[in-house]
């Protein structure tokens, strides 16, 4: 990983990184790009046997928005030590399940997937927003995530799946279309928990008026074997957000288009 100074910021405010994380229109595919991490049998057995995922599905996304805003958008120094405490929480992460499931949060081919759902996610929310994204610049875009993968613990020399947009294309499809995701009962059993979270009331009732997003957000194909279902209400409910979405973030005030850290850098400076 290339050597910087401290005081230096991991992507500067021209990166693609910047141009399209910066904003949480991510976080309308979020709820998605979890529920596919969870939807690969190794992800969801360590989740489920490592975490209170069940009672506090919610802390948990928020906590991997942190991690991942703090490298995308802090120094060096913060990133490294995200880094640090990123490996050591989840060197401890392993072990096999009732079912002969091995797993382990630094198997690489897992880290490439949750990163792989990530890109989805970022990209396909900006799109929503402000509109298809081009070819240049996603390949932009997918050489500086896979550098944020790497404070995560993908190795430095990289992966041929994430070297070209065309090639995390064929990836991302192969992962969707095989017979992987979802295969194990603990993926649907989880997927149910992140499409109705069962937190404070709040976020319950919250939940259950949203629950539509995830469930059309995400390859149709896979869910049925996520326990999840695609009605005409729900469907009816989607064509209705991206409609309005767009619409009203657009025209909030500039400020609150951004993360509260990017919001810092945009208009308080670095």
């Amino acid at each position: 990983m290339a050597s910087e100074s401290s005081s230096d910021f991991v992507f500067s405010k021209e990166s693609a990184i910047w141009e399209v994380n910066s904003h949480w229109t991510g976080m309308v595919y979020g709820p998605a790009a979890a529920i596919l991490q969870i939807a690969h049998p190794k992800v969801a057995h360590g989740v489920a046997r490592h975490s209170n995922f069940k009672s506090d599905a919610l802390g948990r996304l928020t906590r991997t928005l942190a991690d991942v805003n703090s490298i995308a958008f802090g120094t060096w120094t913060e990133a490294e030590e995200t880094r640090k405490r990123l490996f050591a929480m989840h060197s401890k992460v392993r072990g096999t399940s009732e079912s002969g499931v091995d797993y382990h949060a630094l198997d690489q081919d897992l880290l490439i997937w949750v990163l792989a759902t990530l890109v989805m996610a970022s990209v396909q929310g900006y799109e929503l927003v402000y509109g298809p994204v081009d070819l240049e610049r996603k390949e932009q875009f997918l050489a500086e995530m896979v550098v944020l993968g790497q404070f995560f613990g993908i190795r430095e020399e990289g992966d041929d799946r994430l070297s070209s947009w065309a090639n995390y294309e064929r990836y991302f499809d192969e992962m969707i279309n095989g017979d992987l995701l979802g295969s194990d009962p603990v993926c649907g059993e989880l997927a149910l928990n992140l499409v109705s979270l069962q937190d404070s009331l709040g976020v319950r009732v919250l939940s259950a008026l949203t629950a539509f997003i995830p469930v059309e957000t995400l390859p149709p194909q896979l869910l049925g074997s996520l326990t999840l279902k695609s009605t005409t209400l729900s469907r009816a409910k989607m064509r209705w957000f991206s409609r309005a979405f767009p619409f009203m973030f657009q025209r909030l005030p500039g400020k609150w288009k951004y993360y509260a850290r990017t919001r810092r850098r945009q208009f308080e400076g670095e």
